[in-house]
């Protein structure tokens, strides 16, 4: 299984999720992303294997990465 990290500015640790789908109910739930931001944070996810975050789309700054 593939781990995605989601890496908060203010916190040291990560979050770990196990799809892509559950990082985003996390972001959609305490970031309020947009069904168009959600699919750019799919999309990128995709071509880069990682995303970053940052105001003014989410509150604070976030990367998003899988795991090495």
């Amino acid at each position: 299984m593939r781990w995605l990290e989601l890496y908060d500015v203010t916190d040291s640790h990560p979050r770990l999720f196990d799809s892509p789908e559950t990082a985003l109910r996390y972001l959609r739930v305490h970031e309020r992303l947009a069904p168009d931001q959600q699919q750019h944070v799919l999309d990128t996810l995709e071509q880069q294997q990682r995303c970053e975050l940052s105001p003014p789309v989410t509150r604070k700054s976030y990367v998003l990465k899988y795991r090495e």
